[in-house]
């Protein structure tokens, strides 16, 4: 069953890479498309040092190719990101109808809000230091609101770095229940609180740097190198360790922004109808 719905869901979900001024990887995010929409984790909207971002879809295997673009960054954010920008809950829409993604399938949203404890379900997305999409049988442990009032899935399995924006699928139905947001679980926040703080105190040894000397060496600079290092250590051990647990946030508004296009879609259809019978 879950094989079964992997092979027909995959093709619709996307890794997105983004890159700094010397073609390195700062961030990677995993994506799907609904519509002519692609759905995401809320951060792509704010990665640092990004340049461009390249969008590529799974082909008929896990590490084929079936469409992939890039895009410069500030086009991709100003440009194509559209509905629930800085919404603050976790995800965010690009708009992707553009020739290069015509072919690729669509998913569709679950509208039921009742997801059992226990209940098994198929997550597919890209992983840092993984060339291929992972496909990833996971379980609803339990459940909370969110500080907007919007129910939450804990969701036990193994996740990692890149996990982020990627769909939960009921392999049932094929129907995407939520979307995972590895970064607003604890680990990631203590993460985050941990490379501030170095940031705080390199900053703070900067302003002193260079005002006294023991044996013609600078002990500050010492410390700035050893705070880097201690940063860069942090960065890595997060990036490529996984966790046993994830979050999953429960597409209700998306639903309704999807609702609200296909009906402005109709409308416009309708109209243009009118016109042509007019003429």
């Amino acid at each position: 069953m879950f094989a079964e719905a992997s092979k027909k869901s995959r093709s619709s979900v996307c890794k997105l890479h983004f890159y700094n001024d010397k073609g390195i990887v700062v961030d990677t995010l995993s994506g799907f498309k609904v519509n002519n929409s692609l759905v995401t984790a809320e951060e792509a909207f704010f990665i640092k040092k990004a340049v461009s971002v390249t969008i590529t879809f799974c082909g008929d295997t896990y590490q084929s190719i079936l469409a992939s673009l890039e895009i410069p960054y500030k086009e991709f954010v100003s440009n194509f990101g559209i509905g629930l920008r800085g919404n603050e809950e976790g995800y965010a829409v690009f708009n992707i109808d553009l020739p290069e993604f015509e072919h690729v399938p669509s998913l569709a949203f679950d509208e039921s809000s009742e997801i059992p404890l226990g209940h098994e379900l198929l997550f597919l997305g890209y992983q840092e230091g993984l060339p291929c999409q992972t496909m990833k049988k996971v379980f609803v442990s339990s459940s909370f609101k969110n500080a907007f009032g919007r129910m939450t899935l804990v969701l036990d399995g193994n996740f990692g770095y890149g996990n982020s924006g990627g769909p939960i699928i009921d392999p049932h139905t094929g129907k995407v229940i939520g979307i995972v947001n590895r970064r607003i679980t604890a680990s990631a926040k203590y993460f985050e609180r941990l490379i501030n703080t170095v940031n705080e105190n390199i900053k703070m040894l900067k302003k002193i740097e260079g005002r006294f000397s023991i044996d013609d060496v600078d002990p500050i600079q010492v410390l700035v190198v050893n705070q880097n290092q201690l940063k860069l250590l942090a960065k890595n051990i997060y990036l490529h360790s996984n966790s046993a647990q994830a979050f999953a946030i429960l597409p209700e508004p998306l639903i309704g922004y999807f609702q609200r296009s296909e009906e402005d879609v109709s409308v416009k259809q309708k109209i243009k109808i009118t016109v042509l019978e007019e003429m």
